[in-house]
C-alpha cells in the first residue's frame, strides 16, 4: 500500500541533508594507497546497498519517484556495482591465492548460505505468525538453495533476492573457468558464461530475465579489473613454466619498469599519479566525474533496450569507481554499512515492506531515519550470529 505525503520535497530534502552530514562526519583517511583495497570496496558496497534501499523506497513504499529524489533512481547501478565488485573480489583472490575448486565453495558458498537460511527461518516464521501469511512449498525449497525464479515485491518470500539467484551461478562456475595463471583468457571465458543469460527458455519469469540482461556485463568487468591490476610477475609466478616462457621474461623487464615508479600495478602507476596532483585538480576531476554520473544516472536509457541500459549503467558506475579510487579519504559510515552490506540485503525489504510500521507514526524522512538504523543495527546482529564458531573448551 502507498503512503501518501503532500510534502516529499521537504521529507526528501531533509532526509538528503542529514544522511549527507552524518557521512561527511565520519570522513577520515584512508590507511591504504592500493588500488582498490578492501576499506575502498567497502565504502563501495556501503554505497551500493544504500542505492538499493532507496530504490525500493521510491518505487516500492512510496508513491513514485517524489520522495527521495534523486537518489532513489539508481538502484540498476547498484546492483551492478555489487556484481562488479563480486568478481574482482573473487578474481583478486584466485589470483593471489588459488584455491581448489572444492575449497573454494566450502569457504566462500557457506557465507551466503547461511544468513541466508537464518534469514529465511525469521521471516517464515514471522510472516506465518505475525501476518498469517504462507508460502508454497516449492517457494520455500526454491528459496532454501537459493533459487529465486520471480521478483514480486508484495507476494514473494524476498523479492529483491534475485539477485542472490545469479550470483550463485557465477559463485558456482567461478572456479570452474577462472584460471590464475590466464586472468585475461579467464574473464574471456567469465564473459561467455554470462551471455548464457541470454538464451531462451530460463526458468525465470521475464521480469528476472530482463534483470539478467540488464547486469551480466557487471562481475566479468569486475574480474577484468582484477586481472589488469595484478603485476605480470605475480601472475607469472602462479605458471611452473615461468623459467622456459618468453613472457616470463618480459613480465621481468616490465616489473624492473615499473619499479621506477615505485609500483608493480600498471593501473596502479596511472591512478597514482592522479593521486598526487594537487588538491585543487583532484576535485576539479571528481567534481566532473560526479556531474557526469548524475546526470547519466537520471538520462539512463529506461526504456531504450538492455544495451543502451546498460551501457550508461556501468558509465556511471565507474565513474564513481574512478571518485572512490583517487580520493585519499574515506567514509567510515559507508566502510560499516558495506561490511554488512550482504546482511542488510537480505533483511532490508522484508523489514520495510511488511513490518515497517514506524512510518505509520513518523513523517517519511524520520522515518527512513529510523529504518535504516533499526536494519543496520539488526544486521550487525544478524552477522554475529551466522558467524559464531563453535571452539572446544581448553582442559
Amino acid at each position: 500500500m502507498d503512503i501518501l505525503n503532500n510534502y516529499w520535497a521537504a521529507q526528501s530534502a531533509t532526509f538528503i541533508v542529514i544522511l549527507a552530514l552524518v557521512i561527511f562526519v565520519s570522513i577520515t583517511r584512508k590507511n591504504t594507497n592500493d588500488l582498490l583495497p578492501k576499506e575502498t570496496s567497502n565504502e563501495l558496497r556501503g554505497l551500493a546497498i544504500l542505492g538499493v534501499i532507496f530504490a525500493h523506497l521510491t518505487y516500492g513504499r512510496f508513491y513514485d519517484t517524489q520522495f527521495l529524489f534523486p537518489i532513489g533512481i539508481w538502484g540498476g547501478i547498484a546492483v551492478d556495482l555489487f556484481f562488479f565488485l563480486s568478481g574482482y573480489g573473487l578474481a583478486a583472490s584466485a589470483i593471489y591465492q588459488p584455491k581448489k575448486i572444492f575449497e573454494f565453495y566450502r569457504k566462500r558458498l557457506p557465507k551466503i548460505y547461511w544468513p541466508l537460511w537464518l534469514s529465511l527461518v525469521i521471516f517464515l516464521i514471522g510472516d506465518a505468525f505475525i501476518l498469517g501469511r504462507f508460502y508454497s512449498t516449492t517457494e520455500v525449497l526454491s528459496a532454501i538453495v537459493g533459487y529465486f525464479p520471480r521478483a514480486d515485491l508484495w507476494q514473494s518470500i524476498n523479492s529483491p533476492l534475485w539477485f542472490l539467484t545469479l550470483l550463485l551461478l557465477y559463485y558456482i562456475l567461478f572456479p570452474l573457468v577462472f584460471r590464475s595463471r590466464h586472468p585475461i583468457i579467464s574473464t574471456i571465458a567469465m564473459f561467455v558464461v554470462s551471455c548464457l543469460v541470454f538464451l531462451p527458455g530460463l526458468p525465470v519469469s521475464v521480469q528476472i530475465s530482463k534483470y539478467y540482461q540488464l547486469h551480466f556485463l557487471a562481475f566479468p568487468l569486475g574480474v577484468l579489473l582484477a586481472a589488469l591490476i595484478v603485476s605480470p610477475v605475480e601472475v607469472c609466478k602462479l605458471c611452473g613454466r615461468r623459467k622456459k616462457c618468453w613472457l616470463w621474461l618480459v613480465a621481468k623487464k616490465i616489473k624492473v619498469w615499473l619499479k621506477k615508479t615505485e609500483n608493480q600495478k600498471p593501473l596502479v602507476v596511472f591512478f597514482g599519479w592522479i593521486k598526487n596532483l594537487a588538491p585543487i585538480w583532484r576535485l576539479g576531476l571528481s567534481t566532473i566525474l560526479i556531474v557526469v554520473a548524475a546526470y547519466f544516472a537520471y538520462y539512463s536509457g529506461v526504456g531504450r533496450g538492455w544495451w543502451p541500459e546498460q551501457s550508461l549503467s556501468l558509465l556511471v558506475m565507474f565513474c564513481l569507481l574512478a571518485v572512490f579510487i583517487i580520493k585519499k579519504t574515506k567514509f567510515r559510515l559507508l566502510e560499516l554499512i558495506g561490511v554488512y552490506s550482504f546482511e542488510i540485503y537480505l533483511l532490508h525489504w522484508p523489514i520495510l515492506g511488511r513490518y515497517g510500521i514506524f512510518y505509520q507514526f513518523l513523517p517519511p524522512a524520520w522515518g527512513t531515519i529510523v529504518y535504516l538504523l533499526v536494519v543496520v543495527l539488526l544486521a550487525v546482529a544478524f552477522n554475529y550470529v551466522t558467524n559464531l564458531r563453535f571452539t572446544k573448551t581448553p582442559k
